[in-house]
């Protein structure tokens, strides 16, 4: 995953040991920015972190595997092909494998205000809710389900915790 991801990514280890799930362990991979979408690993088939990943995978008994929500705008197509093809490959040693797609916060807080605005809402909040319910769950999530229906997959809407801190920095919480 990219920098949204990685915090989340670097502790999966911790509470797993919290929750008493014995023998875990993990396989963090990251790259900053648009390097750390799906589409953008699955391209760069020669780099390190693609062959860490198959890898990791290849070697079966994979119970989970996450990644980000970004997807590929540019690819009018079929802007899922990179999460689509990662899924295909992880299913292949791991037909049991729960997937999970992080949805980050919104870029640039500072932005926010100007950001919601411009796209027709109050706030941040009404627009993260939006990109989280039509963007991401309707027109990504809906229909990975629909291609993969043995497939658990499910969100983690990880930006709230962002939003929501900062409301509390805000009001001096």
């Amino acid at each position: 995953g990219n920098s949204f991801f990685k915090p989340y990514a670097n502790h999966l280890e911790d509470l797993a040991l919290e929750a008493g799930i014995e023998d875990h362990n993990a396989t963090v991979v990251f790259r900053g920015g648009d390097n750390g979408r799906p589409i953008n690993f699955w391209n760069d088939s020669n780099s390190a972190e693609h062959q860490q990943i198959q890898s990791a995978l290849d070697q079966g008994n994979i119970d989970f595997f996450g990644m980000t929500s970004g997807f590929d705008l540019d690819n009018t197509d079929d802007p899922l092909v990179g999460h689509r093809a990662c899924i295909e490959y992880a299913l292949q040693n791991n037909p049991s494998i729960t997937i999970f797609i992080a949805i980050p916060t919104i870029d640039f807080p500072e932005d926010w205000n100007q950001r919601a605005e411009d796209n027709g809402f109050n706030s941040i909040q009404e627009l993260y809710e939006y990109y989280v319910n039509e963007i991401i769950h309707q027109k990504m999530i809906n229909q990975l389900r629909a291609e993969f229906p043995l497939t658990n997959i499910f969100t983690i809407p990880t930006g709230w915790a962002t939003i929501n801190l900062a409301q509390m920095n805000q009001e001096n919480l």
